[in-house]
């Protein structure tokens, strides 16, 4: 379990062990509640599943549960939902599909940011593989496939083989080409469709206002359905056109 703690002005820190340092010395944090220390008042309080994420250590661009959060909704992702992740990153998606009740499994190809995934989600089940995803042989058996990698193009004819009939495959990316959508629907996937990541700070001040600074990184999403008789009824009208 992690905490944050609040010093008595209201400022917070991540307490990443059983101790934090604060700007009125060391407090140590082992549950929930007040502490008094040194003629000080500090509050602990289990970290909420965005504050989890960012004490990661970061590897590749995370996902924050602001965007990962809007994307597992989309793609259907529930408890039992059995996830395949090409990207794992510093393992943000990861984390909040395991928090929901999904069997995750992840493929990073880069060692660095394959080992701080590891350490980062060392405390669940997710099962992290160094390697490229298109080496997978579960065929047919994930409900849902979710792509964060630079080359999606020669990446989703292969996995698409791995998703159930009737399973959701998502795509997400700070640019996004037509092309993306060309090799899903040759590869069978019906009701493409997009959106654009790009939450605001709003300023809780007295002028209430939006901050100019995104929230995170905007990114572009695009997901759609596996239909295998539409892959069909393409090729068959290809053939005969």
């Amino acid at each position: 379990m992690r905490f944050v703690l609040y010093d008595q002005t209201g400022r917070k820190y991540p307490v990443k062990k059983d101790a934090v340092r604060t700007k009125f010395g060391n407090v140590k944090v082992d549950k929930e509640g007040v502490i008094e220390q040194d003629g000080k008042v500090f509050f602990a309080a289990r970290a909420n599943l965005l504050e989890e994420v960012e004490g990661f250590k970061m590897g590749g661009r995370p996902i924050y549960p602001y965007d990962s959060g809007v994307i597992l909704a989309l793609l259907g992702v529930r408890k039992g939902t059995k996830l395949l992740e090409a990207g794992t990153g510093s393992g943000g998606l990861a984390y909040t599909a395991w928090c929901w009740g999904a069997n995750v499994i992840s493929y990073e190809r880069e060692e660095t940011f394959y080992q701080k995934a590891k350490e980062n989600l060392s405390n669940t089940d997710v099962e992290i593989i160094l390697g490229d995803v298109k080496d997978c042989v579960k065929k047919g058996y994930f409900d849902v496939v979710m792509l964060d990698l630079s080359d999606p193009e020669e990446v989703i004819p292969k996995v698409s083989e791995c998703l159930k009939n009737g399973g959701m495959l998502g795509y997400f990316s700070p640019v996004i080409t037509e092309n993306v959508k060309n090799v899903m629907e040759d590869s069978g996937f019906i009701d493409i469709r997009g959106i654009v990541l790009d939450h605001r700070v709003l300023r809780l001040k007295k002028h209430i206002g939006i901050e100019k600074e995104s929230l995170g990184y905007p990114g572009f999403f695009v997901f759609g359905r596996k239909a295998e008789c539409f892959k069909v009824l393409r090729k068959h009208k290809k053939l005969f056109s």
